[in-house]
């Protein structure tokens, strides 16, 4: 099943064409890596995506060209904030606030239901035992953790991740890249941009961006034959 088709897609910042005329489509339990240079488009392309940006061609999620309910695909932007010790706010309170769209922010505190989508989510992540703990007490790793866990509370059909390795520890980047191997295992269709080779070693796509704004798409196990020396964007 299809679930993310793109066409001719072209994009512009004034003068200078990020994206041209890039097409590819995404089924169900791809995990699309995403590289190329800074410069490329990568962020963009999520954000086009999304519809934050608007450019031309046509991107079909779920083979709706005017899809709204964008509750089922999960975004981790590449500028999550890292929250410092004094931020006052729990786990529990960032997790459950990705459920305000759906139940209504003056049901928030209300419902068990609501409690056990918030336990599963961290379940999935491995930070169920961090529930009550101020989300500026934990690490940059565990807190990636977390903000993937707000995605996952709202039940995403695909996973857009911008460059969710940037930043973290070694430990807990090999946490996170086999957090997010694992999800894609269990079903879940997942697109990730990085420059980081290794985080997109359990991908089974790769698209390309290249310098020129124009893209491709490789089966991975093609693309990592080729070898880092060959891809010198990574």
């Amino acid at each position: 099943m299809t679930v993310l088709e793109v066409e001719h897609l072209s994009y512009a910042y004034g003068p200078v064409h990020v994206l041209k005329d890039v097409s590819f489509k995404v089924e169900k339990g791809d995990f699309v890596g995403i590289t190329g240079a800074n410069g490329t488009g990568k962020s963009t392309l999520l954000k086009l995506i999304l519809r934050l940006l608007h450019g031309s061609g046509t991107i079909r999620v779920m083979g709706d060209e005017h899809f709204k309910d964008y509750s089922k695909v999960g975004y981790l932007s590449q500028k999550v904030t890292t929250f410092n010790s004094d931020f006052p706010a729990t786990v529990d309170e960032v997790v459950r606030a990705n459920l305000y769209p759906k139940i209504g922010f003056l049901r928030r505190y209300s419902g068990r239901k609501f409690g056990a989508e918030v336990d599963r989510a961290l379940a999935m992540v491995g930070m169920t035992g961090y529930k009550h703990h101020l989300i500026g007490e934990l690490s940059g790793g565990q807190q990636q953790r977390v903000f993937i866990a707000r995605m996952l509370v709202a039940e995403p059909e695909i996973l857009l991740m911008d460059e969710p390795t940037v930043g973290i520890d070694p430990k807990s980047l090999a946490e996170l890249v086999e957090l997010i191997e694992r999800l894609n295992k269990e079903g879940m269709t997942i697109l990730m941009t990085s420059h980081d080779l290794h985080s997109l070693r359990g991908a089974n796509k790769i698209l390309t961006l290249e310098d020129d704004g124009t893209a491709f798409m490789q089966d991975a196990k093609g693309y990592f034959a080729e070898g880092a020396d060959h891809h010198g964007h990574i």
